[in-house]
């Protein structure tokens, strides 16, 4: 949890301020975007994983 604190609390705090002054309609327009930048983290991380395992040489780690 040492780890994921800060990441958390940002997105909390992210989620409380478009709550706040946008309201639902903002949430929902909002959530694709946020929905794609973690999809998007995954397939980038994924791609230089395995480009990794086919040159042996390590580049990536989604978890250090």
């Amino acid at each position: 949890m040492h780890m994921l604190w800060l990441p958390l609390f940002i997105a909390w705090v992210i989620k409380l301020v478009i709550l706040r002054y946008g309201g639902l309609k903002l949430y929902r327009r909002a959530l694709p975007f946020f929905l794609g930048v973690i999809l998007g983290e995954c397939i980038v991380g994924s791609f230089w994983t395995i480009w990794g395992i086919s040159t042996h040489v390590p580049s990536y780690a989604f978890w250090p």
